[in-house]
């Protein structure tokens, strides 16, 4: 192969290193609700909500680049509506 009207012309040079590969973002904390419901609110009555017992909210995973892309952290709620 022959350089653009320069025979014979030089070969083109080797590629360039890969760039380096981004850093994973931790992960979401759990979740600790008693009623998860999607749509309207739900009624709840007194004793129902007497009978939750919360958990503690699960703590955000760290990302690869700490303090920059890490989870977020979970919940506790008696009660949560779901995306």
């Amino acid at each position: 192969m022959n350089g653009n009207g320069s025979p014979p012309g030089c070969a083109g040079g080797s590629g360039g290193t890969g760039g380096t590969g981004g850093t994973g973002a931790g992960g979401v904390g759990g979740i600790s609700v008693g009623v998860l419901y999607k749509g309207n609110t739900p009624t709840v009555d007194s004793a129902t909500m007497g009978a939750i017992t919360l958990g503690t909210a699960g703590a955000k995973g760290v990302g690869g680049k700490p303090g920059t892309n890490d989870g977020i952290a979970g919940v506790a709620m008696a009660t949560m509506q779901s995306p």
